[in-house]
């Protein structure tokens, strides 16, 4: 089964979630340092556009080592990790 027959059906999934965290991060930010709103929403955005350059330059160098199709497979099964670890933080 080739990756590029169903790119189209992943990138909602990726896309839509780092909206929404966004916004979710914004709202958290200006809540919690209230007197220091332009200071809270400028870190959010430094973390980011500097956490977006960081992991471009990662994948880019993961793509080019592994290929498409098992860094998104690597890719899928970190989300997999990490929303099974805050689902379990979350329980406790």
């Amino acid at each position: 089964m080739s990756f590029t027959l169903f790119w189209p059906l992943f990138l909602p999934s990726y896309s839509l979630p780092s909206v929404n965290g966004h916004s979710t991060l914004l709202t958290i930010a200006t809540e919690f340092a209230a007197k220091a709103r332009g200071a809270a929403m400028s870190l959010v955005a430094f973390c980011f556009m500097g956490g977006g350059g960081i992991g471009t330059a990662l994948g880019g160098r993961l793509i080019k080592a592994v290929g498409f199709e098992q860094f998104f497979s690597y890719y899928g099964l970190a989300l997999l990790i990490f929303s099974r670890g805050r689902q379990r933080l979350r329980n406790m």
